[in-house]
């Protein structure tokens, strides 16, 4: 079974409340339980996630950034030509794969 992701969300008046998916992103208006009032949500931590440029595979992370970088590691090393992106929200970080292929002289035909 898969792990449900969660997020610490900070508000205005800097009460903090745990989310599972989806994660209210920044400015968002959330209803404080502890003042008993609406409030903005002053931070939200971005997700990681990672794409693969030439496949269907993608995978969320929450705060994981090491959990998404090896699972962006295993998935690019273990396809030939897999390139993944990894990104922390809507930036992205880093690329896995792209292996030169010149280098071992197994050249696509």
């Amino acid at each position: 079974m898969a792990e449900k992701i969660t997020y610490l969300v900070t508000l205005s008046c800097y009460h903090t409340l745990v989310f599972r998916d989806p994660c209210p992103a920044l400015g968002d208006i959330i209803w404080c339980l502890k003042c008993r009032c609406e409030t903005r949500v002053k931070a939200a931590p971005p997700e990681w996630r990672i794409r693969c440029d030439m496949c269907p595979y993608t995978r969320r992370f929450g705060t994981g950034k090491t959990a998404a970088e090896v699972a962006a590691g295993k998935h690019a090393n273990s396809r030939a030509r897999h390139v993944v992106s990894l990104f922390n929200g809507h930036e992205f970080v880093n690329t896995f794969g792209q292996r030169d292929l010149t280098v071992t002289g197994m050249l696509p035909e």
